[in-house]
């Protein structure tokens, strides 16, 4: 990842962090010094996205999305199957879904999908 902040705009800063032990790498979004969202990373896993509700809809998660996953050939996440808007936005970056799960190997039991994008 970058080594420097990323400006976004309006304020908005993109800020990689330095790697965890679990984790490759994270990139946080603050606005005004507030924490507004974050992308973790592991090997070619998006392990986690987030964003606040609030600053849905604004480019910070395709930022963050771009950000993390910039050296990365091939990107790989699980979205649960309800998740409408968020399966709306992967599917809008390049991800196509690979398999369906019926929620048997994730925490909260919930069917999910993983989804892939090769080549960025």
């Amino acid at each position: 990842m970058d080594a420097h902040a990323a400006h976004a705009g309006g304020g908005q800063r993109l800020r990689p962090r330095p790697p965890a032990p679990e984790s490759e790498g994270e990139t946080i979004a603050e606005v005004g010094g507030r924490i507004v969202g974050f992308i973790a990373v592991e090997g070619e896993w998006i392990e986690q996205l987030y964003l606040d509700p609030a600053w849905t809809g604004r480019g910070i998660g395709s930022r963050l999305l771009a950000l993390a996953t910039a050296n990365m050939p091939v990107s790989r996440l699980h979205c649960f199957q309800a998740n409408d808007g968020a399966r709306r936005f992967y599917e809008r970056h390049g991800f196509r879904a690979e398999a369906f799960g019926d929620g048997f190997g994730n925490e909260e039991g919930l069917p999910d999908i993983t989804y892939v994008r090769r080549g960025t």
